[in-house]
């Protein structure tokens, strides 16, 4: 997976920021065409990397140096759509979990 540093402008994305918080054995998950269609796990942690020939003008004209974290990911015999959270204009917005707080469990 690979994500610009900068948009077109040359200013930061929390979207593309958000990349360096992967580590590796993180579930992740491909999306498109508003489907979820294949799950995978990252084989790495968060690296900075040139863009590379495989996300060619996909990305337009934003920085050439992202982020990379490097991935194995399985097909799904059977794409599933991800609905838009009621009220929300993003297909893609993940509910909002409370944080877990420390109970002295270990």
């Amino acid at each position: 997976m690979w994500s610009p540093k900068l948009k077109k402008n040359l200013t930061r994305n929390p979207n593309y920021d958000f990349m360096t918080e992967a580590t590796l054995g993180d579930l992740v998950f491909s999306f498109a065409q508003r489907k979820i269609v294949a799950v995978g796990v990252a084989t790495s942690a968060v690296y900075s990397s040139p863009k590379t020939k495989g996300f060619g003008s996909a990305v337009g004209a934003r920085s050439d140096e992202g982020w990379r974290v490097d991935a194995g990911f399985q097909r799904l015999d059977a794409p599933f759509g991800a609905r838009k959270p009621h009220g929300s204009d993003s297909a893609t917005t993940a509910p909002k979990v409370p944080a877990a707080k420390d109970q002295g469990h270990h």
